[in-house]
């Protein structure tokens, strides 16, 4: 009789632990999560429960230890594990539970498993950061509770996506940021739907509507498009929420899966973009500046105090740093911790430069600041720590007022080398091809995979020589590119060669333009292209200003001036207190759609005749970018101009003698001996 007392009570305190361990597992309470079908179709997941105790020993798990290995960001990765019921006794399973928001787990395909029987469960990794991540999975029974290791290693996503975490959504604000798409392939991506699993978390059309073609979403082969903007909108809700933005077509996986979470804040600052992952970057590869926008849902002003968590390198993806205290760094830019710095200083290769120094009540987002990426600095940082030939992985944090923006980039050290930088055709020139050569400064082998021209670059014609594996060291012709034919010597374009990789992808600068410049003389009359100087005594002075203007999309540098008249100069303004700049020195460079002073100097003769002498002035690219113009003259206009990368010359006259009353002074006017129809202008530069 006392056996069968113990025997009753023992089983309903079985049955009661199965019921509470149910009941937390449906109603997932730890994490605050509600994970329900969303993450692999036609499996149903089990959300989160508490870890259990001890460790049963009366179950087989096959495989013993599950291992993801590398997984991508942004999509759901499922493995299957099968359960063995190894004891004498039929075994309950009641629940599956995980002990981080990375992995979930599916119900089980039986929940009653007599000796030697078996059944499965599915695992999922929806890895949430890059880098290793390690867990364990409790399996609830009604003989105990095992521990199941599991583990996963997060890489970026070649999709160009990342979980959007820990966003704070001030009261009254509009948070709004874009979710755009990468498409890795050589073929074209068609998205075919997008949807939210959270009622918070609402989506648009980027450019607003209900309706938009299926265009919209068709992204084109190595490009990238924003297919939705996100509304976050949490409420007044004081727990973290999270939700996911499931993104189908005709990818690789059948879609991905993109983690939002997000907590309500008091009114106040708020940054865009909310977060900075940067792509993989060559430790010699030039700065990057990105603009950062600001905004202020606060009835009050907000002062825009700036600063730079250094970030944390190490030769694997770091743990992510904490997010910086609310209040800004102080006067003199370090928090009471020691790890921030001040309004435009540096932290081992990232800088922010504040552009206002306050939001209005009620401001919307604007410009507020330029955070600049050295990859050179911060290569050194991480080399200093242990980064290899493997690379380093950075990741920080940036501060505006009250509101923090994380960032992140993955480095190697060396480059992809391009010769020339820049792309230069100039109209005026005979029609040519320009080559483009890659060389890999990497200490690991390059595969560039392809090489295409941006949108609208209608004025040139593209040949790809990819796929090219370039060895460390190695170099390479990449593409060729040529100018049309039968343009306008006006036509003018600012584009750019997209050169894809499996290290990282560059864009090099391409320009067409016409090579002149522009000179207007201030002086009276002098509109129709002669300079009329007047009477001019013998032995004295004359000084005319000019100001030469630059119409090009590309700077230019004026590499020559010479004067073929006796007692004439000219001289460029931001040279003027420097002796004898060289020719590549930055007081000689007109910058795009820029303009620069001269000053034309003429010193009469102390005879009196007429004289004639020829201007000249050389410009190339700025830099040293290759640049080619017509001969030698080029094209003309109403006002000066120049061929870039040639000589152009004009026809100079001074006139002076004697007269009557003492001195007779000539017209001083110059003319082009070259030019296009119609056009004389007074120097050809």
């Amino acid at each position: 009789m006392y056996r069968k007392i113990v025997w009753c009570y023992v089983f309903v305190l079985t049955l009661l632990d199965i019921t509470l361990n149910t009941k937390l597992s449906a109603q997932g309470k730890s994490h605050g999560v509600t994970v329900h079908d969303s993450l692999i179709e036609g499996i149903t997941f089990q959300e989160w429960g508490g870890p259990g105790a001890v460790a049963a020993g009366a179950l087989q798990l096959s495989p013993p230890a599950l291992h993801f290995g590398r997984a991508a960001l942004a999509a759901a990765h499922a493995l299957t594990v099968t359960l063995t019921n190894t004891a004498n006794t039929t075994m309950h399973l009641a629940s599956v539970a995980g002990t981080t928001p990375d992995f979930h787990a599916s119900f089980f395909d039986s929940k009653t498993l007599p000796p030697q029987a078996n059944t499965s469960f599915t695992v999922v990794y929806l890895g949430r950061r890059e880098g290793p991540v390690s867990a364990h999975i409790y399996i609830h029974t009604s003989l105990g509770v095992h521990k199941y290791p599991v583990s996963a290693e997060g890489v970026a996503s070649q999709w160009g996506v990342w979980p959007l975490l820990g966003v704070r959504v001030p009261l009254n604000a509009s948070v709004e940021p874009l979710l755009t798409l990468h498409n890795p392939t050589d073929h074209t991506i068609q998205v075919s739907e997008v949807y939210s699993s959270g009622a918070w978390l609402g989506l648009e059309l980027p450019g607003g509507g209900a309706r938009a073609p299926r265009e919209l979403w068709a992204v084109p082969a190595r490009s990238s498009r924003p297919l939705v903007r996100l509304r976050l909108a949490p409420g007044a809700a004081a727990a973290p929420l999270t939700a996911y933005v499931r993104i189908k077509g005709n990818m690789t996986g059948g879609g991905l899966l993109v983690c939002v979470t997000a907590r309500s804040v008091p009114p106040g600052e708020h940054l865009s973009p909310l977060q900075l992952r940067l792509r993989t970057r060559g430790s010699l590869d030039p700065p990057d500046v990105f603009d950062i926008e600001a905004g202020n849902s606060a009835g009050t002003p907000a002062p825009l105090a700036g600063g730079v968590w250094a970030p944390r390198c190490g030769p694997a993806p770091p743990a992510p740093p904490p997010p910086p205290a609310d209040r800004a760094p102080t006067h003199n830019g370090q928090s009471d911790k020691g790890m921030a710095n001040g309004n435009g200083a540096a932290a081992d290769g990232v800088r922010v430069t504040l552009l206002r120094a306050s939001l209005e009540p009620h401001q919307a987002l604007a410009r507020a600041a330029h955070l600049t990426f050295d990859y050179a600095a911060l290569w050194g940082a991480a080399a200093a720590g242990g980064a290899g030939a493997a690379g380093a992985w950075c990741a920080g944090w940036l501060r505006l007022g009250r509101a923090a923006l994380p960032y992140s980039v993955r480095l190697l050290p060396g480059t992809l080398r391009l010769d020339p930088p820049a792309l230069h055709f100039v109209t005026a020139a005979r029609a040519e091809t320009l080559e483009l050569r890659v060389h890999n400064d990497f200490p690991a082998p390059v595969l560039v995979t392809g090489a295409a021209l941006s949108e609208g670059a209608e004025l040139v014609e593209l040949t790809s020589l990819t796929p090219l594996a370039l060895a460390p060291g190695a170099g390479g012709v990449v593409a060729r590119v040529r100018l049309r034919g039968g343009l306008a010597p006006a036509a003018q374009l600012s584009a750019h060669v997209s050169l894809r990789s499996n290290v990282t992808d560059y864009e090099v600068p391409l320009y067409v333009y016409s090579g002149q410049l522009q000179i207007e003389w201030d002086w009276p009359n002098s509109e129709d292209g002669e300079l009329r100087l007047g009477l001019v005594g013998t032995s004295s002075t004359r000084r005319v200003a000019a100001t030469v203007r630059n119409p090009a999309p590309a700077p230019l540098c004026i590499t020559d001036v010479a004067l073929d008249l006796p007692g004439a100069s000219l001289a460029l303004a931001p040279c003027g207190p420097l002796r004898a700049p060289p020719p590549g020195h930055a007081c000689r460079c007109v910058a795009a759609r820029g303009a620069l002073g001269a000053l034309l100097t003429v010193v009469a003769p102390a005879r009196a005749g007429a004289l004639r002498g020829a201007l000249a002035l050389r410009a190339e690219g700025a830099g040293g970018a290759v640049s080619r113009g017509a001969g030698a003259g080029g094209g003309a206009g109403p006002r000066g101009r120049a061929a870039a990368g040639a000589a152009a010359r004009g026809a100079l006259r001074v006139g002076a003698g004697a007269a009557r009353a003492g001195l007779q002074h000539g017209a001083a006017h110059a003319r082009h001996r070259r030019g296009a129809a119609a056009h004389r202008p007074c120097a050809l530069l």
